[in-house]
């Protein structure tokens, strides 16, 4: 998942900010660091300041804690997990300062001169094609920055929690100065043109409840202009109990609101798509750029943006449907094939692509459509890999196989986040595939490579293809693995540009760099990805995918010269493989040979004894191992 930015993967959920609260033993500046404070105020827009001291004490603790707890982050990626932990809807919760900065709307068009009718510039976002400076103008079509806005820091709700004195002799004065903050804050969040619901919770401090309790309330909350829905309160003295029910409550009224945030946001993107027109820029092109978005890109766009703000309502079948629309438009002529070959935006163009297919495939994964879900993965293959014949490069070199390395790991990461519905085929440890549903309500055949297989399975196939990276990166030329400091001439790096397929992957001097050991890496890789594997096919029972991962995790030991770590897994392997039972003799000559180099190396004198004992065993067949016997047996002692 390190081949993509994390905006562009993690699965979206409402942003609810909880301002107000301080941790156990924060005191002083401490009560008030942020966890989050918004964008650097260099980039951001509407600055909601508040100095207000954070609530501390007891009560504050047991509601933080039980507000994290209830940050669907990292949840399963599942309908069922979620329809049983949150009614359907889960919440990304995060601690914020009480001083917030939010992301400008519109970018500053003050350094543009008006246009030759006289007309001021039009501002659009500062993510849009059409504000110069942005990452995507003035031909690009989606960034992630776009997606980090609106999960990391544009809330659907902000909590903000203040305290409600006891003091008799304070009451006015406290409430005077709380409606005098709530006020500015509201004023600030209204100035910021974000439609994010401002939620105030009041905590009782310590002490008898005053008789005009409800009065306060009410006079603070008229004051200020709150929507009674806005206004929770927590009484004095709760118990766990009590701050886990307010906390379920307090959730439960948000969730509402934070879909209907993201509907609308929904439908101003819907609208803009349906205008079918191309808004003008802030301002034009510059002489030398490349041209301007196309309509089908703008709707790649729209599309794209619908599916994310689907997924932060948890509308994942709505979701998929407009992911896929995205990903039909831009495989069409007027986005992919306009686009030229192995340039910046080509490369982002691919990004994107994955991009699109990880959600589809999540969607897919959300609603247990295992099967869809594994067919779209291939297909998107296939795609990808005619793009890579047909606009240059190819798939015999080693950016490709970068490419399956990190698609391997996406897909096990995407099986390890989400629900996979028993299956008769496995163990009580887990399945080894799924059936596909087809077959399970139609009794349609379906193709075995079409089922969902566990983790394990990806996890072996990224270590099949670090290896074959391996093997293409040692046939790099040594003139292409120099530095750029060490070649002659500029163009030569300009030229290996054009050579190299660099969109997963880098540079050749990167690759495989000249130095001692440079396959070393590939090695360590290999070896992290087979230890999980086998993990994954142990606990199924799959003894011979076992034997054979180990064998090949002691061959990577043996490359990197670490032989105790070699026969440290070849000498366990040895005396229970059933390669022996099966009667594969060429099996076992290859791995008595390689066991016994290890343990010639460390000295073991019994393993070598047992080695020679049965590669001397005369009832095997004649061809069976190397012709072997005690006279020529001192060459291996050396």
């Amino acid at each position: 998942m390190d081949a993509f930015p994390p905006s562009y993967v993690d699965h979206n959920l409402p942003l609810v900010l909880i301002s107000g609260l301080a941790a156990a033993g924060e005191t002083g500046e401490e009560a008030g660091e942020a966890i989050v404070s918004g964008v650097d105020g260099v980039d951001g827009g509407v600055c909601v300041f508040s100095d207000f001291p954070p609530v501390s004490g007891a009560v504050a603790d047991g509601l933080l804690a039980a507000l994290l707890a209830e940050d669907a982050s990292f949840w399963p990626w599942s309908s069922r997990y979620f329809s049983h932990r949150a009614n359907g809807v889960g919440l990304r919760i995060q601690r914020a300062s009480r001083t917030y900065t939010l992301p400008r709307k519109k970018a500053d068009t003050t350094q543009y001169a008006p246009d030759n009718d006289g007309l001021a510039p039009v501002p659009h976002s500062p993510l849009s094609p059409l504000t110069p400076g942005s990452e995507v103008f003035p031909d690009g079509m989606v960034t992630p920055g776009w997606i980090s806005k609106h999960q990391c820091l544009v809330p659907a709700a902000f909590v903000n929690f203040f305290p409600l004195t006891t003091d008799t002799n304070m009451s006015t004065l406290k409430d005077n100065q709380l409606k005098i903050e709530i006020n500015s804050l509201k004023r600030d969040w209204a100035q910021s043109g974000y439609k994010t619901r401002f939620v105030v919770v009041f905590l009782f401090e310590d002490g008898p409840v005053l008789e005009d309790a409800n009065y306060r309330i009410s006079s603070i909350r008229k004051a200020t202009g709150l929507d009674p829905r806005n206004v929770f309160t927590l009484p004095p003295g709760p118990s766990p109990l009590d701050i886990q029910r307010f906390v379920k409550s307090l959730l439960f009224s948000i969730q509402g609101a934070a879909v209907e945030y993201y509907r609308d946001l929904s439908k101003h993107s819907r609208r803009k798509r349906n205008r079918a027109t191309i808004p003008p820029p802030t301002a034009p092109p510059t002489s030398g750029t490349s041209q301007t978005l196309s309509q089908q890109g703008w709707n790649v766009r729209y599309e794209f943006k619908l599916g994310v703000l689907a997924e932060f309502r948890q509308e994942m079948d709505a979701a998929g449907r407009s992911y896929e629309t995205a990903y039909d438009l831009l495989f069409g002529d007027e986005v992919f094939g306009a686009i030229a070959a192995w340039s910046p935006r080509f490369d982002e163009a691919r990004m994107l692509a994955d991009v699109l297919a990880l959600r589809i495939l999540r969607c897919h994964l959300w609603l247990e459509q295992t099967t869809p879900a594994v067919q779209f993965w291939a297909a998107h293959r296939r795609r990808i890999q005619n793009i890579a014949h047909n606009k240059g490069k190819g798939t015999n070199n080693y950016g490709w196989e970068a490419w399956e390395v990190n698609w391997s790991l996406i897909m096990a990461h995407t099986i390890s986040r989400s629900y996979i519905p028993p299956s008769p085929v496995g163990t009580n440890s887990g399945p080894i595939f799924v059936l596909s549903e087809k077959t399970l309500l139609s009794g349609e055949r379906v193709s075995p490579w079409d089922f969902l297989h566990h983790r394990g399975y990806w996890l072996a196939r990224a270590a099949k293809h670090t290896a074959r990276r391996r093997l293409h990166a040692e046939n790099i030329p040594q003139e292409d693995r120099l530095p750029p400091d060490q070649h002659n001439a500029t163009s030569q790096r300009k030229a290996l540009s054009n050579v190299y397929d660099t969109y997963q992957a880098p540079e050749p001097h990167v690759e495989y760099p000249i130095d001692d050991r440079p396959g070393d890496k590939y090695s360590h890789q290999i070896l992290e990805f087979l230890t999980e594997s086998v993990a994954e096919f142990a606990k199924r029972g799959q003894v011979r995918m076992v034997e054979k991962q180990k064998f090949t995790m002691a061959k990577e030991y043996v490359r990197l010269e670490a032989w105790s770590d070699a026969l440290e897994i070849l000498r366990p392997l040895w005396l229970q493989i059933s390669w022996r039972r099966e009667g594969w003799w060429h099996l076992m000559e290859e791995c008595a040979w390689l066991l016994r180099d290890c343990a010639v190396r460390c000295g073991d004198f019994e393993t070598i004894y047992r080695i020679d004992w049965e590669l001397m065993n005369k009832s095997k067949p004649p061809d069976a191992f190397i012709t072997y016997s005690v006279a020529n047996r001192s060459r291996f002692y050396e």
